[in-house]
């Protein structure tokens, strides 16, 4: 906060005043993403002015993926140039999980956005809500530069909403995922106030959800949007965040990324061909039992 800033003379005053003022440059820039894959069910998009060649129009994209997985994502690195910018990014997803890390002394923003198509099972009549979470948690932490440690309006914003496929690269991925509704959406941050001095550290813990009344059989899609945003200081989730539901007795779901929520059941056609199996296979067994015995006396 304000009061932890060490002046001494008006120089130093000066050079803070500059050094704040870079800060709000580097704030400005446009970011214009590579254009998303067609067909893709995610998309990570790291953006930071270190990555920007000053060009106006030109790209601030540091990297992308629309893999999932421990082999797809982003993987670590550090970005840098040389007039001493940072910006180190990390990010994986699979059905249910996002991990990722953002920061150094311009983080930027890293965008990752996913959509999934699920199925309802279960032996449940008529409609009923089932209820999806997404939450995130981790840790927002200053860096050191010019010798003190630095934190500047960190925030994570998670969304459930509607997932924008457009291929356009024109598309700003802050609105990638576009929520159902103001209650679909959280945000965690701390107020845009440079904390300067010793280190300091700050728990993230945000979380939304969306409520949907379905019947066993129905099939529906969802877009998930988990945003890190920073000017200086590290964010990192790779705690990871959760996709999660709440469902009754007896339902479940499977998507199509692969995911299982809820404990799966027999569906009664398959129970019952499982129970004429198990009586077949009982009668054969009988049957052996009766010939041997016949056969023994």
């Amino acid at each position: 906060m304000n009061h932890m800033i060490s002046v001494r003379g008006r120089a130093r005053v000066a050079c803070m005043r500059g050094l704040v003022g870079a800060l709000a440059v580097l704030g400005i820039a446009q970011a214009r993403a590579d254009a998303m894959p067609a067909n893709a069910r995610l998309w990570i998009v790291h953006d930071s002015n270190t990555c920007w060649d000053g060009v106006a129009g030109h790209s601030s994209t540091c990297a992308t993926s629309d893999q999932f997985g421990a082999g797809g994502g982003i993987a670590l690195h550090t970005y840098s140039k040389p007039s001493g910018s940072w910006s180190t990014s990390f990010a994986q997803a699979s059905a249910d999980r996002v991990h990722s890390f953002v920061g150094g002394q311009d983080p930027g923003s890293l965008y990752i956005s996913m959509r999934d198509t699920y199925t309802v099972h279960g032996a449940s009549a008529g409609s009923f809500d089932l209820t999806v979470h997404l939450a995130a948690e981790g840790l927002a932490s200053s860096v050191w530069w010019v010798g003190k440690y630095w934190l500047y309006a960190p925030s994570v914003t998670v969304e459930i909403g509607s997932f924008d496929a457009s291929t356009s690269g024109a598309v700003l991925e802050q609105f990638r995922v576009i929520p159902f509704a103001p209650a679909n959406t959280a945000t965690w941050g701390i107020p845009p106030i440079i904390t300067i001095g010793p280190y300091v550290s700050h728990a993230i813990a945000v979380s939304t959800s969306y409520t949907k009344s379905v019947q066993v059989g129905d099939i529906f899609e969802l877009g998930f949007g988990v945003n890190s945003e920073g000017q200086v200081g590290d964010i990192d989730l790779r705690n990871t965040g959760v996709v999660s539901f709440d469902l009754p007795a007896g339902v479940w779901i499977t998507s199509e990324n692969g995911a299982i929520f809820g404990t799966p059941v027999p569906e009664p056609a398959t129970a019952l061909m499982m129970a004429a199996g198990l009586l077949g296979t009982l009668l054969a067994f009988g049957t052996a039992g009766t010939t041997r015995a016949a056969g023994s006396g």
